[in-house]
């Protein structure tokens, strides 16, 4: 590898920036110890969201909507939307499908179909196809889970809480532990996990930021106790949450 630097380096003007972490909107992960190679989009994939306006969209499970069926006889010429004004932005389809080609070319090998199937529309789209497009790109959003047991332990009556975080469906990080404290309800066990969790995703923004894959948009972290979601944005003083712990009123 030196020799075929020092060769390019005495045939080009250039510079050695180091090992690769970003090439064409291509994250490179490279952990020496285990001796691994990660290639992930997630930046590109935000990008895709952002320029049809849909940053904020619920993410889908499948890349095209069950039971889907696209077909060019199905075209009316009346229809053709081949740009879309969106957020004061005019956005054409065949940028859109372009982007999501090289999407699939680099990272996202499970949305060729529906992406292949999209492009048959390329030059004449409809209201149908933009949808689908769209659904598509709802399909790459990163975003986390919360949840605990209230006083599983028979012995100390203490909670056990956990998370996981996913980026591209595909599971990145996650935890479960005992919690330290005895929690008094469901409610506090719940929130207590909620705020470990968010403690965790802190530090996953700081780490994206440092592989250059830095968030642009809030993550979804997601919780099954409504008491919880509904205690965890209100500063007011209550009478049966007073004794939480300061550092658990994390959000």
């Amino acid at each position: 590898m030196n020799s075929i630097k020092a060769k390019l380096l005495a045939a080009f003007k250039m510079r050695d920036l180091g090992e690769a972490k970003y090439i064409l909107g291509i994250e490179i992960n490279q952990d020496r110890k285990l001796q691994t190679i990660s290639l992930s989009q997630h930046q590109y994939s935000r990008t895709i969201l952002d320029r049809i306006g849909m940053t904020t969209c619920k993410p889908v499970w499948t890349p095209m909507a069950h039971n889907s069926q696209l077909s060019p006889t199905d075209l009316e010429n009346d229809q053709i939307l081949p740009e879309m004004v969106i957020e004061g932005w005019k956005v054409s389809y065949l940028t859109v499908i372009g982007s999501l080609m090289y999407l699939m070319l680099g990272t996202r090998p499970d949305i060729a179909y529906a992406v292949g199937t999209l492009s048959w529309f390329s030059t004449a789209p409809e209201q149908m196809h933009w949808e689908a497009a769209k659904h598509v790109s709802m399909d790459m959003d990163f975003q986390g889970y919360s949840d605990a047991g209230w006083s599983q332990d028979p012995d100390n009556s203490c909670s056990t809480s956990g998370f996981l975080f996913l980026s591209n469906h595909g599971a990145i990080s996650w935890s479960s532990k005992q919690q330290t404290m005895v929690a008094l309800s469901t409610t506090e066990s719940e929130y207590i996990g909620l705020s470990l969790a968010g403690q965790h995703l802190t530090w996953l923004w700081s780490f994206f930021e440092e592989i250059r894959r830095r968030q642009k948009e809030p993550t979804v972290l997601h919780c099954n106790n409504q008491a919880t979601i509904i205690l965890s944005p209100d500063p007011q003083f209550r009478a049966r949450t007073k004794h939480i712990q300061r550092k658990y009123h994390f959000f």
